[in-house]
């Protein structure tokens, strides 16, 4: 069958000027929708074929200069958790969908409520009182039809946590409190995944990537967390260009941790003011133990 599908993926290709400027074979949305109905498969199995043929769907086009074919086939290829579906999830969601992360575990039991209204890209006036989780599934499916999305309209708990992750490549962090942060962090470490954290309040924003053994988000809010269970944002409240910094640059740090290209904020915090327009590191290295 393998072979029936590449020959029908070369018929069905056409040629355009790649981005290094040679030809490049893509496949439109409408050819590919047609091979599903040919093969019975799914969008993202005709995907995953025309990748592996060297032949590029053509709505991941202007992604091949920077992630190549093989990048992009590992971002169809892979499955994420984004757990919380407000200001940061809503849009993380969005940017993942668009770049062709083929699999999604979306994670909320909350419903949207007015005051969401100023960042979440999710909600719209009609929307509020829904259910976070059904509206970013709509979403996922609106925009990317090959991703196989799974949605979960609960809470991560010390129960749950590591059935719910037992099937993905990695999980990003777009919470509101420190425990369940805490929570993901053990979890993910448990499970040998890497995790992206993000957090926002007012004009500023965090951001950094933990992978097994950095155990950061305990450098940065103690063992069993800080004082309080959130963080600033409770008095600062949260603006909308913020959470669209700090939820693309974690759908940066996705990308690259998934194809291989470039380098992680790995033991490292990017903290951004823009209200000083202040940038600055700050490094986490854990103390070693004597």
């Amino acid at each position: 069958m393998e072979k029936a599908i590449l020959n029908k993926l070369k018929e069905r290709s056409t040629t355009v000027s790649g981005p290094d400027g040679n030809p490049l074979a893509v496949l439109s949305l409408s050819e590919r929708d047609s091979l599903c109905r040919y093969f019975r498969l799914s969008p993202r199995e005709v995907e995953l074929h025309s990748l592996e043929a060297g032949i590029v769907p053509l709505r991941y086009l202007k992604n091949i200069g920077t992630l190549s074919v093989e990048g992009q086939r590992r971002l169809l290829s892979s499955k994420v958790a984004v757990v919380g579906l407000g200001g940061l999830g809503g849009l993380l969601v969005e940017l993942l969908a668009r770049v062709g992360v083929g699999g999604m575990l979306i994670i909320d039991g909350d419903r949207f409520a007015e005051d969401n209204l100023n960042r979440q890209i999710l909600l719209h006036e009609k929307g509020i009182s829904l259910v976070k989780a059904r509206l970013a599934e709509k979403r996922v499916r609106d925009i990317n039809s090959a991703i196989e999305v799974e949605r979960w309209e609960g809470f991560v708990t010390e129960k749950n946590a590591l059935h719910l992750f037992s099937s993905v490549n990695l999980v990003c962090d777009a919470l509101d409190n420190i425990s369940s942060r805490l929570l993901l962090q053990s979890t993910c470490e448990q499970l040998n995944i890497p995790l992206v954290h993000g957090a926002v309040a007012g004009f500023s924003g965090q951001v950094t990537s933990i992978f097994p053994g950095d155990a950061s988000l305990s450098i940065i809010y103690g063992e069993k967390g800080i004082a309080v269970e959130r963080g600033t944002e409770v008095e600062e409240g949260i603006l909308s260009g913020a959470v669209g910094m700090v939820a693309s640059l974690q759908a940066q740090e996705v990308i690259k941790i998934l194809t291989g290209k470039g380098a992680a904020l790995q033991r490292k915090l990017l903290v951004i003011d823009t209200e000083r327009g202040e940038m600055r590191y700050i490094q986490l290295q854990q103390e070693e133990k004597t």
